[in-house]
């Protein structure tokens, strides 16, 4: 299935499926590594996060890879080794004179170590946490990361940019990214009215941030 394998690394992922169902030799041919490794490489090459079970060979057939990455895609609950793994870009929400993202400058940096304990460029030394739930809101272990610089933040989610597979972590207040944070204007998703930001805004975490307004 040489030439078979061939022409079917120029054709979608959804065709070459489609094509296991022909008969035997298609299907031969439709599953093999070397017509899914193209289809990965494809997929792959505008996403700033993939996994590494995905990208090595010997982990799983290229076929698995793929679909695999594809679902994982979709998973909000961030593990403590891939928090800690990234440079995070960071920006507060709604304008501010002194915040350097909003006067088009590169925006601050936070890193995480697995000690629970963070670093924020601006803001210093933190610590962080998992938690359980916020704001009325449940979800598996990763899901939900609570920051304390003296007494508690309110709640970031975690989520998801459909667009490069990239981590998204949001408060009411602040948001930060696992990839560099695109300049103000350059991605209406993840500005303050685009519909990342949109989903956890201070109603969301009304009680959690009046909590934090009165010094509870």
């Amino acid at each position: 299935p040489g030439l078979l394998e061939h022409i079917l690394r120029f054709a979608g992922a959804q065709d070459v499926v489609a094509s296991i169902s022909v008969c035997h030799f298609w299907a031969s041919a439709s599953v093999s590594d070397a017509v899914w490794e193209s289809q990965c490489q494809a997929l792959w090459s505008d996403k700033v996060y993939v996994p590494p079970r995905f990208l090595t060979p010997t982990h799983m057939s290229r076929l698995h890879a793929y679909w695999g990455s594809v679902e994982d895609a979709k998973r909000v609950a961030i593990t403590p080794e891939e928090l800690c793994s990234f440079e995070w870009s960071c920006r507060t929400k709604g304008w501010v004179s002194a915040a350097r993202w909003w006067q088009r400058q590169p925006p601050r940096l936070r890193t995480y170590k697995p000690d629970g304990t963070s670093f924020d460029t601006e803001e210093g030394s933190g610590k962080w946490r998992f938690v359980p739930s916020s704001s009325g809101c449940t979800g598996p272990k990763g899901s939900f990361i609570r920051h304390k610089r003296g007494r508690d933040l309110p709640t970031h989610f975690m989520c998801r940019w459909a667009k490069n597979w990239g981590w998204v972590m949001q408060n009411c207040w602040t948001i930060s990214t696992s990839f560099p944070l695109p300049h103000r204007g350059e991605e209406p998703d993840l500005e303050d009215d685009g519909i990342i930001c949109q989903s956890v805004t201070v109603d969301t975490c009304a009680d959690e941030a009046l909590r934090f307004n009165v010094g509870l």
